[in-house]
């Protein structure tokens, strides 16, 4: 269900016209997309969050 509602959101805000449009690209002037680092966090098999 968390999954569900958190792609829905996502849906509904990145694929908005006004995202499109307006903040993505101002956004994207801010980042160092070249410098960033993602990692991904993946909860163990006793964390509560599973």
């Amino acid at each position: 269900m968390r999954r569900l509602l958190e792609s829905a959101l996502y849906a509904a805000v990145y694929e908005h016209d006004r995202w499109k449009s307006e903040i993505g690209p101002a956004a994207a002037a801010l980042m160092v997309t070249d410098k960033t680092v993602v990692t991904r966090v993946t909860p163990t098999s006793a964390s509560q969050l599973r």
